[in-house]
């Protein structure tokens, strides 16, 4: 369900009284719990793709190279063709989802407001709340300014609003829960080592305003309840206002990742909204048996393109590896069963998988072969299953397991071929 946000002022009067130049000297704003983030901040950095492309008076539409955002500028928005472009930016407003933008050229106005669409993923916000999402952008005086006109609909994840001029933009959420500092794990904010424990704190994001005066009423926050789904063999969660002290199990927990739930009450308002935090336990591991012999890679591998999902796993001596190739239904959602086939996978459902004993060429035992002088070859059964694919803090992760029988030749033929039974669980973080 649509619902606005908030409107302010009409765009003609705000095109008056604001633009990326002005400074609408805000009234200070009351510290939420959790304390206030900051309104000025340094200024982004390029961070991806840029596109451009040359709109005239009659108007046209423009879509940022990852298909975040599109921008609409109606027919009278521009006075003369001009080469409008769109360029991610590392993203510093506070709270801000994903990357920011930035529109060019800098300080553009429109005679007519153009409309921005953002899209974003329910599972990057802490809430997918319309109250609780909005977007800014960043003015020469490095201030973030709420913007006015916002519409959410959260069963589509996207936002719309008009726009009258260029700058740095970004979506950003009201309130999160933030965690404060990570006690384990060798990469800082991937993941909570076994029997750690992480400070969270609810923040509350109010930007600057941008008409000076402007009756807009953000909820005050009144009251937080904090808990933990799954009980204490996903860890044990200590709370009280707007902290609390998650501690991670001493194994992998059975729901990973777990999540933090805070529920947010408000003095203006009768409802009450849950944010959470989710929380990766333990490192990624690609482990099991090949022959009988048990394997534990210390380096891993996850990659996917348009349609194929890769996944390796290698020692530091490179000895050995277990290589995995599948062609996914959806690689967006490619929960799943894949069947091994001869030849390698070409169909969607297909996959191949490789041990290589050693770097020599000889000892790669593969999922099918053609024994010496058959045409017709022998294929793996068992399968892989890819059991779940998530997204913690920006990035990526795929989890699941394997079962099969891999050959190889005993030197040329005419010679017997070999074969070994495959096991093999995986948890592993995107490689890009």
């Amino acid at each position: 369900m649509k619902r606005l946000h908030y409107l302010l002022a009409g765009w003609a009067l705000m095109a008056c009284l604001a633009s990326c130049k002005h400074d609408p000297n805000p009234e200070p704003a009351v510290d939420p719990p959790g304390g206030q983030p900051p309104l000025t901040t340094e200024v982004g950095q390029p961070a991806g793709e840029a596109t451009s492309k040359l709109i005239g008076p009659q108007g046209g539409s423009l879509t940022s190279a990852d298909g975040t955002l599109e921008l609409t500028l109606p027919a009278g928005a521009l006075a003369q063709a001009t080469t409008i472009t769109i360029q991610p930016i590392t993203n510093q407003a506070p709270h801000g989802l994903g990357l920011a933008y930035r529109f060019l050229p800098d300080g553009t106005q429109f005679a007519r407001p153009a409309t921005l669409t953002w899209h974003y993923k329910a599972s990057a916000v802490a809430a997918n709340d319309p109250d609780l999402l909005r977007v800014a952008f960043q003015g020469s005086d490095q201030t973030w300014y709420q913007v006015p006109g916002v519409e959410v609909d959260t069963a589509t994840h996207q936002m719309s609003l008009p726009m009258p001029h260029f700058s740095d933009w970004s979506a950003y959420e009201v309130a999160e829960i933030e965690q404060l500092n990570l006690d384990g794990g060798p990469n800082l904010g991937a993941y909570l080592d076994f029997g750690a424990s992480t400070s969270l704190a609810v923040t509350y994001a109010r930007l600057a305003p941008l008409v000076p005066g402007s009756t807009d009423k953000p909820l005050e926050i009144k009251a937080i309840t904090w808990s933990l789904p799954g009980g204490s063999a996903n860890g044990q969660l200590r709370g009280t206002g707007d902290r609390a002290v998650y501690t991670a199990p001493s194994g992998y927990p059975p729901q990973n990742p777990v999540t933090v739930v805070a529920e947010v009450s408000f003095t203006n308002s009768e409802r009450k909204v849950l944010l959470l935090k989710r929380i990766l336990v333990g490192p990624d591991y690609f482990t099991g048996t090949f022959g009988g012999t048990p394997f534990a890679w210390v380096n891993h591998y996850y990659y996917k393109t348009d349609k194929t999902i890769h996944l390796s796993g290698w020692n530091e001596s490179e000895s050995q590896s277990l290589n995995l190739l599948m062609v996914a239904r959806n690689v967006n959602r490619p929960q799943g069963s894949y069947s091994y086939v001869a030849g390698g996978p070409k169909n969607s459902g297909q996959a191949f998988a490789e041990f290589a004993q050693a770097y020599d060429g000889k000892s790669g035992f593969l999922t099918y072969i053609y024994p010496c002088g058959s045409e017709r070859p022998f294929i793996s059964g068992g399968q892989v299953v890819i059991t779940q694919v998530d997204e913690v803090d920006g990035v990526e992760y795929i989890r699941g397991r394997l079962s099969a029988t891999l050959y190889n030749l005993d030197g040329p033929c005419p010679r017997a071929v070999l074969q070994k039974p495959l096991q093999a669980e995986f948890r592993i973080q995107s490689t890009f």
